[in-house]
């Protein structure tokens, strides 16, 4: 059985490319993380795949505010948040953080204008 998973227009754009079936008791909707469980994500990422062994209070909540506890819009500056770090040995800084912010809204900006292509 095919498990698939998208944004609210996945439904239509998978019946409009032939894919029918879908049975609305097996369909989950997944809304936003509330604050705490979205910096605890962004935590998670700066320690496990970015290396940091310090405080990262400061990242989560800067990250987090641009997020809107959205996994795309989090992984849109996690990504870059674990290259900087990984390229400077885990170690954070208010530059490293204004770089990946203006990363994370780069990115978000090319996720977001794909989505309206769909």
């Amino acid at each position: 059985m095919p498990v698939a998973t998208g944004l609210g227009g996945s439904t239509e754009a998978f019946r409009q490319a032939g894919v029918s079936r879908f049975d609305g008791r097996r369909k989950f909707e997944l809304g936003a993380l509330k604050r705490e469980a979205t910096r605890a994500v962004i935590r998670d990422w700066l320690v496990n795949n970015g290396g940091v062994d310090m405080d990262t209070t400061e990242w989560e909540e800067k990250i987090a505010e641009q997020t809107y506890g959205w996994l795309q819009h989090i992984m849109a500056y996690v990504w870059p948040a674990i290259r900087y770090l990984k390229e400077n040995d885990g170690q954070t800084s208010a530059k490293g953080l204004d770089i990946v912010l203006r990363k994370g809204r780069k990115g978000g900006g090319i996720w977001s204008a794909s989505r309206t292509r769909l």
